[in-house]
């Protein structure tokens, strides 16, 4: 009698051992409910996300981005939003430097800056290498372009040669544009973090292109001419979004 036991146990262990577990699936039953749940055909997986650039609020931009997954590694990225005062531009800006200012200029009344919303666009194509589904590390080239207005009505300026204020007369737009190129590394949390919410961390490069208006002295009097300068530049800030199915 023991010997036939022994030799039971024996026979339900080879056959444990012998079973297929390649093609075991796991069904899962709601309460008071006969549907079931086949985890690789119902479960849903978040391919948008809709997202905040809180990091380039100090640029004068409040953009909104959204990312749509394309496939398990590979999304797009796109924003679009309004720009208003730059406030790091002027570091760069001719027209802040030089003895003509009208910037530095405070006894002049007469030049009134009036800001006026531009916009600001962006696209980026993302590769998450290890994670996938906007989720982990991700490398991504960019694209930005932003325009800020700001308006002034027949400004003055300080001629230096005759010691004399000269008007250019009209509406002069004397903000600025950007275009910029660049990679980014970054990493995006995934929505286990409070609870639909993911924080979208990056770091990067570009060359940036300003596009701006300078002062000219042409011998008799102070013209607005159009200048460009290219200069490499860090990027580098933080989004928050919220997943959307």
């Amino acid at each position: 009698m023991r010997g036939l036991f022994i030799v039971s146990l024996l026979c339900i262990s080879f056959s444990i051992i012998a079973q297929d577990t390649t093609k075991s699936n796991v069904i899962t039953y709601a309460p008071f409910s006969t549907k079931t749940v086949d985890p690789q055909k119902d479960i849903k997986i978040d391919k948008n996300c809709i997202k905040w650039n809180i990091g380039i609020l100090s640029r004068g931009v409040f953009l909104f981005n959204y990312e749509r997954v394309i496939s398990e590694h590979f999304s797009i990225e796109a924003g679009v939003g309004a720009t208003y005062q730059d406030y790091f531009y002027g570091l760069n800006s001719d027209l802040e430097t030089t003895g003509s200012s009208l910037f530095n200029d405070n006894s002049n009344t007469k030049n009134q800056q009036v800001i006026k919303p531009g916009f600001a666009i962006e696209l980026s194509p993302r590769i998450y290498p290890r994670d996938g589904y906007m989720e982990g590390f991700y490398f991504a080239p960019i694209f930005r372009f932003r325009k800020y207005n700001y308006m002034y009505d027949s400004p003055q300026f300080y001629n230096d040669s005759t010691n004399m204020y000269q008007t250019i007369k009209g509406s002069q737009n004397l903000g600025h544009t950007s275009t910029e190129y660049g990679f980014l590394i970054g990493y995006q949390t995934d929505q286990s973090y409070w609870y639909d919410m993911t924080w979208d961390y990056y770091f990067g490069v570009s060359y940036r292109t300003n596009s701006y208006k300078d002062l000219s002295y042409n011998g008799t009097s102070l013209t607005l001419i159009n200048k460009q300068n290219t200069i490499p530049t860090i990027l580098f800030g933080i989004k928050v979004g919220l997943f959307q199915f």
